[in-house]
């Protein structure tokens, strides 16, 4: 499953494609298991198992996006730390690294309260210079 996309006519607007998506998409470990998490895989095990559009929380702590999902934080499977947007970021690009085919769609939301300048203009500054991205103002 991890190059569907790859059989999809390279007309067709993304718009017209049904893309398999994940709730909340990091809360696969978290310290209220059986309240919070959302999800048995990781963001990684869901890529290969075909998901193309991730749901990503964050808040900003210090000088990292960590991912939770409302007040509880999402931990790495060995939970050893809290899990990064660089964890995720890694795990996409090495996705779309290996499959050169495919795309994936995230929506990225701070979830730890209202919306907030600071918490886009650090995700915009650390990430969306790299090559990964489409940021035409269009939809592909």
């Amino acid at each position: 499953m991890n190059s569907w996309m790859k059989n999809i006519n390279s007309g067709l607007p993304v718009t017209e494609i049904n893309i398999p998506g994940t709730h909340d998409s990091c809360s696969y470990n978290t310290a209220l298991g059986f309240f919070a998490n959302c999800q048995k895989k990781t963001i990684a095990e869901q890529l290969n198992c075909g998901i193309r559009f991730l749901d990503i929380r964050v808040e900003k702590k210090g000088d990292s996006l960590i991912l939770v999902h409302a007040i509880v934080n999402c931990r790495t499977l060995d939970n050893s730390r809290v899990l990064t947007f660089d964890d995720v970021f890694s795990d996409c690009k090495k996705f779309l690294k290996e499959n050169p085919c495919e795309a994936i769609l995230l929506s990225l939301k701070r979830d730890d309260g209202p919306s907030s300048e600071e918490t886009f203009d650090f995700f915009f500054e650390r990430y969306l210079n790299d090559e990964i991205w489409f940021k035409e103002n269009r939809f592909p």
